[in-house]
């Protein structure tokens, strides 16, 4: 079987949308709630970001 990177945007007025097409998709507990917590940190302003990989990579050292 071979793998394929599947990206979706949803939108936040609408999350019942997103959930449905998780059912549909049958995706797992682990993912979901990675999708859940990945949007939770966008929109948490106390989370530290970055605007570059540049930026990122400084911070990591790299």
């Amino acid at each position: 079987m071979a793998n394929t990177k599947l990206n979706i945007e949803s939108n936040k007025e609408n999350p019942e949308q997103a959930n449905q097409l998780f059912s549909e998709l049958r995706l797992n507990d682990v993912t979901i709630a990675a999708i859940k917590e990945g949007r939770r940190i966008a929109l948490d302003s106390s989370v530290k970001s970055y605007k570059t990989m540049d930026d990122l990579k400084a911070a990591l050292e790299v």
